[in-house]
């Protein structure tokens, strides 16, 4: 099972372990996202778009992998 708790601090647990570490800020920024619109399909040309807007798609396709 997968907790957020998303006020001050951001805490995740997967079953009983702490999730601490991300890549960046933008990668817990995605997980955030995709968890609270949950049941809602993303493609990944509209993630990279929120995630990178400025971007080329190409850099933002690498990014998102």
């Amino acid at each position: 099972m997968l907790s957020l708790q998303l006020l001050g601090t951001p805490l995740i647990r997967l079953e009983t372990q702490a999730i601490t570490h991300f890549r960046s800020a933008k990668s817990l920024a995605l997980l955030v996202y995709l968890a609270m619109e949950r049941g809602t399909p993303h493609s990944r040309a509209s993630l990279m778009t929120l995630l990178w807007p400025d971007q080329p798609e190409e850099n933002g396709r690498q990014n998102l992998s």
